[in-house]
């Protein structure tokens, strides 16, 4: 079954197929694009945000291979946009997506490589490049962790060195009360 929503800026094409982001993470997995309602780019969208210290939160981030942020195509300024979906933005092959999952205190970081879009299925490949998984300490606050970003030395290595402002900002979203912005984005402030 096909679902499609007409909104602004763009043609949004959901496929009602459990993909599980979140998951045990394999080489490949299958992400859902959106079409640009205009010139039908392939896009995806910055999103996510703490819902609360209970339920956690998660987050995407997407950045360019050099790890340098992207110009959005739309930004959903609603004001109902708590957790949702913040930027557009057009994607193509060997950009980056980073989700974060943040739990309790635990936090799951994937750092992905998009391999091919295919926009005929409204999908893009993506291939796991790094993945790094952390469970605070209760006298560990995340907050201050983050203000100095080389605390966290379960995040080393070449992948975390060159998307380190976006698994920044990533960090910055996850852990942001109802995050009604984008963090990642040129020419965006939230």
């Amino acid at each position: 079954m096909i679902i499609f929503k007409e909104g602004k800026a763009m043609k949004e094409i959901r496929f009602v197929i459990p993909l599980d982001i979140w998951g045990s993470l394999s080489s490949n997995r299958i992400r859902p694009i959106h079409l640009s309602k205009k010139n039908h780019f392939p896009c995806m969208w910055e999103k996510g945000g703490l819902k609360s210290k209970e339920e956690g939160g998660s987050a995407t981030i997407i950045c360019s291979e050099k790890g340098a942020n992207k110009k959005p195509i739309f930004v959903n300024w609603k004001k109902n946009c708590s957790c949702g979906e913040h930027a557009l933005i057009v994607v193509q092959k060997d950009d980056i997506v980073i989700d974060v999952v943040y739990q309790g205190n635990e936090m799951d970081i994937w750092v992905r490589q998009i391999d091919g879009i295919h926009t005929s299925y409204c999908e893009a490949s993506v291939h796991c490049i790094a993945r790094f998984s952390h469970c605070f300490s209760e006298k560990e606050n995340i907050k201050e962790a983050i203000l100095d970003f080389k605390t966290f030395d379960w995040i080393r290595g070449e992948v975390a060195e060159k998307y380190q402002e976006a698994i920044l900002a990533a960090f910055n979203k996850v852990t942001h009360y109802h995050c009604r912005g984008a963090h990642f984005c040129k020419g965006v402030t939230e």
